[in-house]
């Protein structure tokens, strides 16, 4: 029986609003679930450390998972060396959650979400130089999810990441319901944290120059479910953000069959170029005019979109983090 080891370190979002009722803020979480179900399912053993946990979310691991919850630094650090000897292999996700693992050198992979440039906090700073050290120094496996965060991760810390795309839960995304067209209103979506809306709200404006119906859906802090039935609802899904997270927003979208519109500073937008999944600008106002006036073949491109998502859904999840947490294992 092989065992893993968790440790979820909080986003700024959840830091900020002591908040993790949300999928949208959590998708990292997402990933540990899903490791989580795939291994217990297969009869290995799995303990999930972290200074907090939502209720809906805990319900979504695999019955056997083992949670150990405490609030302090401290006691995280203490519990993983108390862990470390009755486990295999510790997976840790975001700095500082590599250095609970110090000084032990130990079968580490280290899921990095956003490489962390230098703290502009001083305080801080000692910290972060510290985790760098210790990530080259005890020689742990890391996995960034696109090109993007290998290249700034190896520029900060000299260390070369494995690239491994999240995966998606085509399953769970695609069984939403398309809804019929909203009284002749063009409905923009965008999902994500709500301090990352304002600029959402100024491509509204100058959308409605040119489509006057065009009204935006912001949605932040909600359950999956309702994130799905907006998928289903929307015409288009709106994700102007750089490299401040929401990875898998757009690509659950495109499992609903739903158009989408990222950034070119989208981390994931290699993805969706080199496949010809969506569109990718900093045009939005033009690129959601030209979606708007394709409306007549909606159903179409939203069914070839679906397809598409699911022709390369089983691309992404066979080099999943799971797949890489297991092959690491075996090593």
């Amino acid at each position: 029986v092989f065992y893993f080891f968790f440790f979820k370190q909080k986003t700024a979002y959840e830091i900020k609003e002591c908040d993790w009722s949300s999928d949208v803020c959590s998708s990292d979480l997402e990933v540990v679930v899903q490791l989580s179900c795939y291994l217990v399912d297969r009869g290995h053993g799995v303990t999930y450390l972290s200074n907090s946990l939502p209720k809906d979310m805990k319900s979504r691991f695999s019955k056997g998972t083992q949670f150990i919850i405490t609030s302090t630094y401290p006691g995280i650090w203490q519990y993983t060396q108390w862990a470390i000897p009755k486990h295999d292999v510790v997976n840790v996700h975001n700095a500082p959650a590599p250095l609970m693992t110090f000084p032990r050198r130990v079968p580490t992979v280290y899921m990095c979400n956003e490489p962390m440039e230098l703290f502009t906090n001083w305080k801080r700073k000692p910290v972060e130089a510290f985790n760098r050290w210790w990530v080259k120094k005890s020689g742990m496996k890391v996995v960034v999810a696109d090109e993007f965060n290998r290249e700034r991760f190896e520029r900060i810390y000299g260390v070369e990441p494995k690239v491994v795309p999240y995966g998606v839960d085509y399953e769970f995304w695609s069984q939403g319901e398309r809804k019929s067209r909203n009284n002749g209103k063009f409905v923009i979506l965008q999902v994500g944290h709500s301090e990352l809306f304002e600029e959402g709200r100024e491509i509204l404006l100058e959308t409605k120059k040119r489509i006057p119906k065009a009204e935006l859906v912001q949605l932040a802090e909600v359950s999956r479910k309702e994130v799905r039935e907006w998928y289903g609802k929307a015409d288009v899904l709106l994700h102007p953000i750089g490299s401040q997270g929401g990875w898998l927003v757009p690509f659950e979208a495109m499992c609903a069959g739903l158009p989408i519109v990222v950034s070119t500073k989208f981390t994931g937008s290699d993805l969706i170029t080199s496949n010809d999944l969506g569109f990718v600008t900093d045009d939005y106002a033009n690129t959601l005019n030209i979606i708007h006036k394709t409306l007549g073949n909606r159903r179409a491109k939203n069914s070839q979109g679906k397809l598409r998502s699911e022709e390369h859904t089983s691309e992404l999840q066979s080099h999943s983090f799971i797949s890489y947490a297991v092959f690491c294992l075996k090593k």
